[in-house]
């Protein structure tokens, strides 16, 4: 059938193959060639006078005169390119389609018929539907609103006719503020110095808008951001069902993320559940426009030196910068996705969708550099940063964080606080581990022996970040045991056979409580963490060791402070020889009925957080442990 079967040899159809056992091969992804036999020649009839054709839709390479036809395997490389080298996205695998002959089979009639297609209705009529579109917050109909908020882009302040929408333009305006002043700085997705209000697509405003409204404190603002958010999901989902390119664009998916993020801090049930389920189509787009990917990559390299010289043509140092600021975009929209997913996963006591070998490779620069206000001084900034400070490598900086070493201090503070996210979710798969194997289950033998030594290194490592988070193994006890009594003396039992263990959970719980009270974050991530950290204070006060007051002669011992040297030699005794201690304004957690005072300290707290939902519920619960006893 061949006439030159050497270029097609098994040992050469090896070498065409491409690597498919390598760890995170992505088969969705990967693009299966159709293998077809030699260019068009006469081909053989069939009896019934059928002509057998080659597919229509198959290109051939073309051929040079005087050269005659390319060689096979030349024809195979220009036709069906190495899928590692291109970036392209997989076409659909069609099926092979039989050729229509004169004698068609009955049933083929309709083979061709195209899939009915649905017309949404206009996005504004969609929005007008909503039922609070009466409802007037704040003297501002939102209507007007609808009438703002349904096109694609904002339209010029000094095209607008109505005064009511004149109104809702200021009111969005001043909503955003309030996003840049008190949310902006936590979560940096959206590069300031270039973003510009009549540029920015209506969808990320008005989700952005939602964050500036709850933020504000007002109860006007409250009211307003609920009616936003209606609108906002209305715009979510209609734009991802007019068009999918929409799940493709990183605007888009910012909006997603922060109203899911609203979403899971607003107090609303529903809201949580919407959190949830959009999750997946959050980091489902993330992977399919390679923001997040399964291919591990832990190499070492740096970022490329700059050129000295690039100041001298400002169009190419323009060029320069905003290509910078376009990748790094990117960067920020994948990682913001993934502490979204780490809020979620602690907050249901759920795995997270995200895996580790997805995350981008580099983490988000330094804030003096994305706020640096033109190219020049990006430029500036740049020459005095070394290539690993330029753009952190994610591994390098775990691994640093790992052997005990001090980290740069260039080292941004959201950068620091996604590491301590990754190590926590590490703890997390550790923990799975055990839970899965326990013997009650698939009768596996502990799989925590092996395992011990990188909890340690991966917990000197959240010390060393000041990032800490609580285990929550400890509450999942609680869960664990039915029987209310049962959980008391399961408690004295932990805290009787591990005291120093426990004493040194207790000191990093206050060590959470140090950090959240000189850099209280506002957001719903930060609001479990306080949380956690104070339920496990006071479940140590009411069924750790205790001791009479008085009865010890020394001196309690502070937890909740940043330690000197001397202040560590301190704590380092009480973890291991116990003693009074310390925490906000109880004198001696280690006496009873200290509950109610430490309840109080940890709805003070919660209560600078009160502008999210969120914080109101544990503040109850905290009020409730705090009254009842645990």
């Amino acid at each position: 059938m061949y006439a030159d079967d050497s270029s097609l040899s098994p040992s050469y159809l090896a070498l065409m193959q491409p690597e498919l056992r390598s760890h995170g091969f992505d088969w969705l992804g990967f693009d299966m060639p159709e293998l077809y036999v030699d260019p068009p020649q006469q081909w053989p009839q069939r009896s019934n006078d059928v002509a057998i054709q080659p597919p229509a839709e198959r290109f051939f390479p073309p051929t040079t005169p005087g050269d005659g036809p390319l060689p096979r395997h030349q024809a195979l490389e220009a036709l069906y390119p190495d899928p590692t080298t291109t970036s392209r996205s997989s076409p659909s695998l069609r099926p092979i389609e039989p050729h229509q002959g004169p004698h068609a089979w009955p049933f083929d009639q309709n083979q061709d018929v195209p899939p009915r297609q649905y017309k949404l209705p206009p996005l504004k009529d969609v929005l007008q539907s909503s039922p609070l579109a009466t409802h007037s917050p704040g003297g501002t109909r939102l209507d007007d609103f609808v009438q703002l908020l349904s096109e694609q882009k904002l339209p010029a302040l000094g095209s607008i006719q109505r005064a009511g929408v004149r109104q809702a333009f200021g009111e969005i305006q001043r909503l955003l503020d309030l996003y840049f002043d008190r949310f902006h700085d936590i979560q940096a997705i959206v590069h300031k110095p270039t973003w510009n209000m009549a540029a920015c697509p209506s969808v990320l405003l008005a989700a952005m808008a939602c964050i500036g409204a709850l933020l504000s404190g007002e109860q006007r603002d409250t009211e307003l951001s609920s009616s936003l958010s209606d609108l906002c999901m209305s715009m979510i989902n209609w734009l991802g069902a007019s068009d999918g390119n929409n799940y493709n664009d990183v605007s888009y998916l910012n909006a997603l993320c922060i109203h899911q993020i609203y979403s899971l801090g607003s107090g609303n049930r529903q809201l949580y559940q919407n959190a949830d389920r959009s999750r997946g189509v959050l980091i489902g787009s993330l992977r399919g426009i390679g923001l997040l990917s399964s291919q591990w990559s832990t190499g070492d390299e740096e970022s490329p030196e700059v050129d000295p010289r690039l100041h001298e043509d400002p169009s190419s140092l323009a060029r320069e910068w905003h290509a910078w600021i376009k990748a790094e975009e990117g960067r920020r929209a994948a990682w913001a996705a993934f502490e979204y997913d780490c809020s979620l996963c602690t907050l249901t006591s759920r795995r997270g969708a995200v895996d580790l070998g997805e995350l981008p490779r580099k983490l988000p620069c330094v804030e003096s550099l994305w706020n640096a206000a033109s190219p020049q001084a990006w430029f500036a900034l740049r020459l005095r940063l070394t290539p690993a400070s330029f753009s952190p490598n994610l591994f390098v900086v775990l691994k640093t964080s790992l052997a005990g070493k001090e980290m740069g201090l260039t080292l941004g503070s959201w950068a620091k606080r996604l590491c301590g996210q990754v190590l926590g979710r590490l703890l997390w798969d550790i923990k799975e581990l055990e839970v899965v194997a326990m013997p009650n289950r698939l009768g596996l033998h502990s799989m925590m022996n092996p395992y011990k030594e990188s909890k340690t290194s991966i917990l000197s490592a959240l010390d060393s970040l000041l990032t800490l988070t609580a285990l929550p193994s400890s509450t999942a006890d609680l869960i664990t045991y039915k029987g209310l009594e049962i959980a008391r003396k399961r408690l004295r039992s932990i805290f009787a056979r591990d005291p120093r263990g426990s004493r040194s959970l207790v000191w990093h719980s206050a060590q959470m409580v140090t950090i959240a009270n000189e850099y209280l974050v506002s957001a719903p991530c930060e609001i479990m963490r306080v949380f956690m950290g104070y339920v496990y204070i006071m479940a140590y006060s009411a069924y750790g060791p205790h001791h009479a007051d008085g009865e010890s002669q020394r001196p309690p011992v502070r937890l909740d402070t940043f330690m000197s040297a001397t202040q560590k030699a301190d704590v380092d005794e009480w973890i291991k020889f116990g003693g009074p201690a310390s925490i906000g304004s109880v004198a001696d957690i280690c006496t009873g009925d200290r509950l109610t005072s430490i309840s109080a300290d940890a709805q003070s707290i919660l209560q600078k957080l009160q502008c999210w939902g969120l914080a109101d519920k544990f503040t109850r619960i905290l009020s409730k442990l705090g009254a009842d006893g645990m």
